[in-house]
């Protein structure tokens, strides 16, 4: 199977808690989440990829939420590869299971 990843591609993970998973914290910038595994699997089979990634997830945004920081935290940021996991605030505000 062909790599569908290019060296020095910029892979940026969006979304909410699902992909931030502690990275709101401070103390690791890729949380402790898929974002953070995938990192460790993409650099122990494909170090010389030389990849970047990011995690911008931040937990509780709505899709609304996403798109009020997505020039600074998507656009700005340039990334080649693009993963987005959101939607499940959406879902519970919809139904009033989380109001704000």
């Amino acid at each position: 199977m062909a790599n569908v990843l290019l060296p020095n591609d910029h892979i940026l993970f969006q979304g909410d808690s699902i992909t931030d998973i502690g990275r709101s914290g401070g103390e690791k910038p890729l949380g402790n989440g898929y974002v953070a595994m995938l990192a460790g699997m993409l650099q122990a089979r494909n170090a010389e990829l030389k990849a970047t990634i990011t995690n911008r997830g931040i937990s509780g945004n709505r899709t609304q939420e996403l798109l009020d920081r997505w020039q600074v935290d998507c656009l700005d940021l340039k990334p080649t590869v693009l993963s987005i996991k959101i939607g499940v605030n959406d879902l519970w505000r919809k139904l009033g299971e989380w109001n704000r």
